[in-house]
């Protein structure tokens, strides 16, 4: 069978992607070459076969759909029209997440160029055609998955931005509005800032635009080195690393069960066998399973029902090194949006709702993601310093402190200000369950 695509790891040759028209579902095969195949992920799932170097269909396929935009996103790209993933990926890409590039069979890789950003940066996120966002995104060859319009931006050491061009690295990926979500962009920024207070590692951003901020987020999986020149680094999001597809990111979603997402226990198990290991952070070594009940939690406390599983991902911070879970990235409140799914992505023991689960709750979702009873006390121990740490830095970020982001900050406020009651009465009490929804 003839290629469609070339695939690079780290900027390297390490194998082919095969197009099966006759296969609806899972169209897409990898086949990974060379005397010793490079994983393309942790753990067994991403073991190719020793004889043949394949991938089962169901793991390229679902690896290389995670790669791509979705929704409203996508369909700027694609100008409306219906474009197989398999088209997708020959015209975007290249300048994937981590350290993979996909060039059309036979096409050798380009280094790229950059051009200085001549115009404000949100001229990118019209909303009538969305020309400008297409034009830029389709030049840089960038593929970043997710809904909301973004493109991607390099940063000098002067602080000047550039654009990337024929699949030049990007250094920042720049988020803009999205029709019916007011301050969408101080809200992230806000959220990532308190989210810091936790003790995870967070993903630095800032906000830029004179006319309309957007948000700008440093892109932890690329190393400017000392002569100038951008390396990768690789990750994969939580759909690749449990191996489901991206229509199966949110556990209450109706392809959830078919796509391969069930429970949370998945992650964990998904966590233990992929070796995932644990990181240094302030207060000493972070293991996977906590990192994942600290990050749940937050989410909880800040209002953020948008957790699925490509909003996490797994990372190595070396070359052919361990794995271990990377920054923290896409947190905001979705409660400030009346029209979101108010349910959390990932179900909390027996609720949908986060301020109506129990400390039981809790102690059933850690045991899922692999934390003991122990641990996962003392994290709902640690909670309540981060939380009124949190609720006394919303009251001074000066970015929610103007006219046009005091509803936000009513928000933020009264959503902390109910965790902090909710984690003191529910999450700390030992007594029996009351009747709540």
């Amino acid at each position: 069978m003839n290629p469609l695509l070339d695939l690079y790891l780290y900027d390297r040759l390490v194998g082919h992607v095969e197009y099966q028209p006759q296969s609806t579902q899972h169209p897409l095969r990898i086949l990974l070459i060379g005397p010793k195949a490079m994983q393309l992920g942790p753990g067994d799932r991403y073991r190719p076969d020793a004889q043949t170097g394949l991938l089962d269909s169901k793991t390229s396929t679902r690896f290389l759909q995670n790669l791509l935009p979705e929704g409203p996103y996508r369909r700027i790209i694609t100008s409306g029209q219906e474009v197989a993933d398999a088209d997708l990926l020959v015209d975007i890409g290249f300048e994937c997440a981590g350290a993979i590039s996909l060039t059309r069979a036979g096409d050798a890789p380009s280094s790229g160029q950059y051009t200085p950003l001549m115009r404000p940066v949100e001229d990118y996120f019209d909303t009538s055609t969305g020309a400008n966002l297409r034009q830029i995104i389709r030049r840089g060859r960038l593929s970043q998955a997710g809904e909301m319009p973004k493109f991607g931006l390099h940063r000098d050491g002067d602080g000047e931005w550039f654009i990337p061009q024929d699949g030049a690295k990007s250094t920042w990926i720049v988020k803009g509005p999205r029709d019916g979500l007011t301050n969408l962009a101080v809200n992230e920024y806000a959220c990532l800032a308190l989210m810091k207070l936790t003790g995870l590692p967070v993903a630095d951003s800032m906000l830029l635009g004179a006319k309309q901020e957007v948000l700008a987020v440093k892109r932890y999986d690329r190393q400017v080195m000392g002569d100038g020149t951008i390396s990768s680094l690789h990750q994969i999001d939580g759909c690749q690393l449990l191996g489901v597809d991206r229509g199966s990111k949110y556990q209450h979603s109706p392809r959830a069960a078919d796509g391969g997402f069930s429970e949370a226990k998945q992650i964990g198990q998904s966590i233990t066998s992929a070796q995932i290991v644990a990181q240094p952070v302030k207060t000493g070594l972070l293991t996977p399973s906590r990192h994942m009940l600290r990050w749940h939690l937050a989410n909880a406390v800040l209002g953020n029902n948008d957790g699925h599983l490509k909003n996490f991902s797994a990372w190595q911070q070396t070359r052919g090194g361990p794995w271990s879970l990377a920054p923290v990235y896409d947190v905001l409140n979705t409660e400030h949006y009346p029209g979101h799914d108010q349910r959390f992505a990932i179900k909390i023991g027996k609720y949908w709702f986060t301020l109506a689960s129990y400390k039981d709750d809790w102690l059933r979702l850690g045991k899922m993601l692999g934390a003991s009873p122990p641990e996962v006390e003392e994290e709902l121990q640690i909670a309540k310093n981060w939380i009124e740490a949190m609720r006394k830095r919303a009251e001074s970020l000066p970015e929610l402190n103007t006219a046009a982001t005091r509803d936000l900050k009513k928000t933020l406020l009264e959503r902390l200000v109910r965790a902090q009651e909710w984690h003191t009465n529910k999450l700390l009490f030992h007594g029996m369950k009351k009747t709540s929804r």
